[in-house]
């Protein structure tokens, strides 16, 4: 994320959607619906849905249309799916939060949240738009669980990884 924003000079008025490898969209038009979404005044966040997942904090989500698109807006936390974010927050606060001991990967939403705290940002999931997450090879599912879960041994690379599993 702050690479990218760095590179292209991020403008207030422009967003940034995530590409993941894991992750797949199943309706076309998502990009027009999460830029669309996210060039509203305070939607820090846009997901899309995905089914099997707890949405729990969707309960109390209020359901929005914005430029013709449906979405559970929200001001607390979300496990966060495909989606993107909005140019001004990220300029706003500073950049992508890198989480401590996570550099690697995990748990941005938790900094992010963090930086909403007491701001009128909020996430948007779109309603109407799911994503898949899948396993594209068992030995990246094995390297992702792993440095997610036994975070507190650190983050190697994937290169440092696969020597130490030798």
């Amino acid at each position: 994320w702050n690479w990218v924003k760095d590179y292209v000079k991020l403008q207030d008025d422009d967003v940034l959607l995530c590409c993941e490898p894991d992750e797949r969209p199943r309706e076309d038009g998502w990009v027009k619906a999460c830029a669309t979404v996210l060039q509203s005044p305070n939607i820090a966040w846009c997901s899309l849905m995905m089914e099997g997942q707890p949405y729990d904090t969707l309960a109390t989500a209020e359901l929005k249309t914005i430029g013709g698109y449906k979405a559970y807006v929200t001001p607390t936390g979300y496990n966060w799916g495909m989606g993107g974010v909005n140019g001004a927050f990220l300029n706003a606060i500073g950049g992508m939060p890198i989480p401590d001991g996570a550099p690697r990967y995990g748990w941005i939403e938790h900094g992010v949240y963090a930086k909403m705290q007491g701001t009128e940002w909020k996430i948007a999931v779109l309603k109407d738009f799911y994503h898949d997450h899948i396993e594209s090879s068992a030995l990246y599912r094995e390297y992702k669980t792993d440095i997610t879960s036994n975070v507190k041994q650190g983050q190697p690379d994937f290169t440092e990884w696969l020597k130490a599993k030798k």
